[in-house]
Parts: structure tokens; sequence; C-alpha cells
């Protein structure tokens, strides 16, 4: 599936990806169960926020890293400067979740303000986890990742005795394995001490494009958070879809991390068959999980959630084209227009709100579903008009252009 890339270690994460993917989408069936449609809401539209704000404390760390990986002292200034960022931000968050808690007396957002903590955690392990799964280490990430996953997952599960509490449960256990998964990829790197001064300017104006299309990429997650404000009982239906999309996204971002880090290595762009693959893949898993969305809603989450069938299908046939879009930005940045790339990603984040402001009004939640598949399509689109124009031309741009130094550096990492 990937030539030039060692089987072993793509499919030792694919299936790391999948096994998280299935226990968090079950972590949040469980939450929707106990919290019911309209806590349910409240989570998804302020998880979301939070999921934007993640790329945005990142800083570009995690795409600096993956296109920069065998620049050891560079890759640990990018992860000082993204965790200090992250620190100011995390702190701005928990402040500003207790203040509208306040304001709102309420008890479900006094309960999840902590998670404004685990905001810091959570993108501190995904930016070094990144610099491994470059370096081909497969095995600290895994463990990471099942340890956050499997943790919060585990705790939840006493929600179902005190389903009063699943928002403390949520919020602390978060916290608590996020930490421990950093302290497992935090030592499987070691420690290089890196002075920022005098090269955080020059640092920050290279991981700028990545963090462009870091957070391109995650705006979309906004689309409850409108949908809220402009039809509030819309949102309610809608949210379930959003938020299981969350975690069904992870797939062909592992996918694309795999390729990133190839290409850039390899400096080239996607073949074909490495295209090809990850579309074959997307259809034969989320088409039939939207075919049978009908059965499978109601069953796991239950009645109260009937009316949410219909936006979970059509969000989850959009993951097609997102797949494909990943695939492609991927591409883009490894071949050196990592601003392009950004560009594209704002497209396709804007269009897909613009869409779910106009068509969630009319259509509510089934419009905010098809708003989201649409601005796939957007993205998907501006990258192939530029893959196809590289083909053509027969570019092979190098990723220098990015940042890379001609000279070499000893790699500490």
């Amino acid at each position: 599936m990937l030539r030039g890339a060692k089987l072993g270690p793509a499919a030792t994460l694919t299936a790391t990806r999948l096994a998280a993917t299935a226990v968090q989408a079950g972590t949040l069936v469980l939450i929707a169960r106990v919290a019911g449609p309209v806590e349910f809401a409240t989570f998804a539209a302020l998880f979301g926020a939070l999921q934007v704000l993640q790329a945005v404390i990142d800083g570009g760390a995690t795409g600096y890293t993956l296109a920069n990986h065998w620049r050891g002292e560079a890759v640990t200034q990018a992860f000082r400067i993204s965790s200090l960022f992250g620190l100011a931000v995390s702190t701005l968050v928990v402040l500003a979740i207790s203040f509208v808690a306040f304001q709102d007396n309420s008890a479900v957002l006094w309960a999840l303000a902590p998670l404004g903590i685990w905001l810091a955690i959570e993108r501190a392990c995904e930016t070094r986890a990144t610099l491994l799964i470059a370096r081909g280490r497969f095995r600290p990430v895994a463990a990471s990742l099942l340890l956050r996953r499997a943790g919060v997952g585990c705790t939840m599960l006493i929600s179902i005795s005190v389903p009063q509490l699943w928002a403390w449960l949520f919020s602390l256990s978060s916290i608590a394995f996020g930490a421990a998964s950093f302290l497992v990829i935090a030592s499987s790197i070691p420690f290089q001490k890196v002075a920022l001064s005098g090269v955080v300017r020059d640092r920050a104006r290279a991981m700028r494009p990545f963090w462009s299309a870091s957070v391109s990429q995650q705006i979309r997650q906004l689309d409850v958070t409108i949908l809220a404000f402009i039809n509030p009982a819309a949102a309610i239906s809608f949210a379930p879809a959003s938020r299981l999309g969350t975690p069904l996204r992870l797939l062909p971002v592992a996918y694309s991390q795999i390729l990133l880090s190839t290409m850039a290595r390899d400096r080239r762009g996607v073949r074909r068959n490495e295209l090809a693959s990850c579309l074959v893949f997307a259809v034969c898993v989320y088409a039939p999980l939207a075919a049978t969305a009908w059965i499978w809603v109601p069953f796991l989450l239950g009645s109260d959630y009937e009316s949410s069938s219909a936006p979970i299908a059509i969000f989850i046939l959009g993951l097609i084209p997102f797949s494909v879009a990943s695939v492609l930005n991927s591409s883009t940045q490894a071949t050196g227009r990592a601003a392009y790339a950004a560009m594209s990603g704002w497209a396709g984040g804007i269009s897909t709100l613009a869409f779910v402001f106009t068509l969630g009004v009319n259509f509510g939640a089934t419009g905010a579903a098809i708003a989201n598949c649409l601005g796939a399509v957007v993205q998907g689109l501006i990258l192939a008009i530029r893959e196809k124009r590289r083909q053509i031309s027969g570019e092979n741009d190098d990723i220098g252009s990015q940042g890379r130094d001609t000279e070499s550096e000893v790699d500490h990492l």
C-alpha cells in the first residue's frame, strides 16, 4: 500500500487507530446515552470548539515535525513553542468556560471546564507522537493512544451507575490518562536542551503554513456550535453526527500522516495506487456504516436519537471525499506547497460553515450534514486541480521550500 514505507509499522498504526477509533466512538455513544440529547448537544458544541483550539495551540508543530523530522534541534524548538502557546491558551479556555458556566448557571459546563487543561496535554501528546510516527517507532505511539482512549472509556463506564457525574468523569479522566500518555511518549524521546532566544520568529515563520493548514482542517468542527445559535433544535439532532464523525476522521488522517512523512522523505507527490487505496478503504468502511445508520443509531444511542439517523448517514458519506482530500493535502504539503494546502483547507472549512449557516436554517440537521459533504468536496476539488497540474507538468517540488536547511544537522532525538 505504501511503496517505500514499511508495511509492518504502517499496519501497526492503522490497527491502533482502528482500535482507538472504536473505543472513542463507544465512549461518545455512552456519553450520548447517559447525558441525553440536550446535554450531549452542549457537550458537542464545546468539544467541537476545543478541537479547533487544539489545532490553534499546535502552532504548526505537527505538520512541521512530519515534514522535517530529521532536524532534531528544530523539531525540539517547535515542540517548545507549541507547548508554551498551549499553556497560555489552556489557561484562558478554563477561565472562559468557567465564566460562561457561572453566567448560565450550568452544572455541565462547570464539570467540563477542566477540559481546558486536557487541551494542552492532548496536543502535546499528538505533536510528539508525530515525530515517532515519522521515525517508524510505533509502539509508544500505540501505547499512548490506547491508554488515553481506553482509560477514559473504562472510566466512563462508571457513569452508567451515576449518570449525573458523566461530565466530571469525562473531564478528570481525560486529564489523568492524557498525562500518563504524555509520560509514555516523552520517555521515548530523549530530552534535548535547546535555546529559543533568537530563533522563535524564524521557527514560527517556518511553522506558519503548517499551522494554517492544521487550523483550516479543524475549523469545520464548529458546525454544531454555529448550528446551535441559528437553529438550537436542529443542533440537538445534528450533534451525534458531528461528534461521532470526529473519531471516524482519524482513519484517513492516520494514513495521510504516514504518506506525508514518506513523501517528504522521498521528495515526491502521492502515487495513484496510494490514492486509490485510500478511496477503496473509505468506501468499504464508510458506505456500509451510512447505509445501515437507520438500524444502528437508535440501537446504540437510544430511541431519543432516531431523528439523528439521516444526518449521521449523510455525514459519514461525506467522509469519503474527506479521505481523498486528506491524502491530496499531504501530497501538496510534501511537494513544498504547504501554503496552497492551507488555502484549500480554509476554502473547505469556511465553505462548510457557510453551508451549515445557510442550509441549517432551512433544512436543519440534514442540511448541516449535507454542508459537511459539500465542504469536503470543495477542498478535494481544489487539491485535485493542483495535483493534476503537478502530474501534467512533471513537477516534483523540493521540500526544501518549506524551510529545510541545506546544511546537515546532528539529530539527537
